[in-house]
């Protein structure tokens, strides 16, 4: 996992999780400002679980299904955090749609100063009815 994160960070990663870096079928920019008492720890460290709720919640700001997908597969790559009041900028890339459901690879960059703080690479299926 060590030598994949650091080609995430690097950016030097062509397939994961059954996602194609190189099938560019949308993209998406946002951007969060964590709250203080929410997102963070007492450490005044962004809290690792919150990553993968703002990547939930910036995705359904963009896309609000009347079905919403359910998770089939997530993997988070961290590799930096954000002060207290900083904003943080994410891009959906590699965005698929499709009849078995949406995946992304989202980059989390603080606003300050665009370091990347973390790649998520989160699979969604389409809910069985």
């Amino acid at each position: 996992m060590g030598a994949l994160a650091k080609r995430f960070r690097a950016g030097d990663w062509s397939s994961h999780l059954g996602l194609e870096r190189a099938r560019h079928l949308g993209s998406h920019m946002a951007e969060y400002l964590p709250c203080p008492y929410a997102d963070f720890n007492g450490a005044d460290l962004l809290y690792f679980a919150n990553f993968q709720a703002i990547v939930d919640r910036a995705e359904w700001h963009w896309q609000r299904f009347d079905e919403p997908p359910v998770i089939a597969g997530r993997d988070l790559f961290f590799h930096g955090n954000v002060n207290l009041g900083e904003a943080l900028e994410l891009s959906f890339s590699a965005v698929e749609f499709g009849q078995g459901g949406l995946a992304h690879w989202c980059e989390v960059r603080r606003g300050s100063d665009g370091e990347k703080i973390a790649d998520v690479v989160t699979r969604k299926r389409w809910r069985v009815r």
